[in-house]
């Protein structure tokens, strides 16, 4: 069973009680305060299964929204990159050890 990403909707902040630009932590928090209310463990409502999967849903759709874009690698953070290895290491690129002496 393999679930689709979807984007938020506005129907999305209103099942967990949030306002558009929240962070991924007020997401969380707000997921554990409604699923406490909606849980069919804890709620008996006939409907209360499909509730909590709203809300898990909605939960899912705004963090996939708060999440930061990845960071591209940027030249400057790349550029003096030599794998860690250095002249003295001895995981240092053939040839440019100092030979020893004979």
């Amino acid at each position: 069973f393999r679930r689709q990403l979807r984007f938020a909707s506005s129907d999305d902040y209103r099942v967990l009680g949030l306002a558009k630009g929240c962070t991924a932590q007020q997401v969380n928090a707000a997921f554990q305060r409604r699923a406490k209310q909606t849980h069919p463990d804890h709620n008996t409502a006939p409907n209360a299964q499909e509730e909590f999967l709203r809300v898990f849903e909605a939960r899912e759709a705004l963090l996939v929204e708060c999440a930061p874009a990845p960071a591209a690698a940027s030249p400057q953070r790349t550029a003096g990159y030599s794998g860690g290895a250095t002249q003295d290491s001895p995981g240092a690129a053939a040839g440019s050890r100092p030979k020893s002496p004979p």
